[in-house]
């Protein structure tokens, strides 16, 4: 049996690995100050992934989903609460971190906790599709129709991701910030 949501447990691995590497530079652990042109290379990777491509998929997996089954809506409503708020935190950590690219002070000392609350929102939120959304759709909808689906949406998924800028843009603000 294939795994119909392997492109989407990938992008969600690379997030996971990526809110890792954040929570080393953030975290607890970590001392002293950061320059931060990879660590703000690494928030603009953060900010853009999922890629509006994900969330296409995501989303089209909610709707065939919520289309076919009532007991699935409470789940299907706090996914979409959780997107809610890891958007509306990465709205808020964005413009920190702009705050902080300008020299804001106070911004350079509130940004590892604002990074580290958006890690966490984004961890439960993977969590909650990995073990409680993609085990239902597959229940519910069979491993084809979720495969046809993901093909179905690939075409506008792949334009959307087309349409991000490269998290790797060199032209990205140095922001220096206190660890946690």
């Amino acid at each position: 049996m294939t795994n119909p949501f392997a492109d989407l447990s990938r992008q969600h691995l690379a997030i996971v690995s990526l809110t890792d590497v954040l929570e080393r530079h953030f975290g607890a652990g970590a001392r002293g100050y950061h320059e931060l042109p990879s660590a703000g290379r690494l928030l603009a990777c953060l900010f853009h992934c999922p890629s509006r491509g994900h969330e296409l998929r995501e989303q089209a997996l909610g709707e065939a989903l919520e289309r076919v089954s009532a007991e699935a809506r409470p789940l299907l409503e706090v996914v979409a609460r959780e997107h809610a708020a890891v958007a509306g935190s990465a709205t808020e950590l964005n413009a920190l971190v702009a705050a902080a690219a300008q020299g804001d002070t106070v911004a350079c000392i509130a940004l590892p906790g604002m990074v580290l609350a958006h890690i966490g929102l984004l961890r439960c939120h993977i969590e909650r599709e990995e073990t409680d959304l993609f085990p239902l759709a597959l229940e519910v909808l069979g491993e084809a129709a979720i495969a046809a689906l993901m093909a179905a949406h690939e075409e506008a998924a792949a334009a959307a991701d087309g349409e991000l800028p490269c998290c790797l843009d060199p032209k990205l603000p140095d922001v220096i910030v206190a660890a946690a």
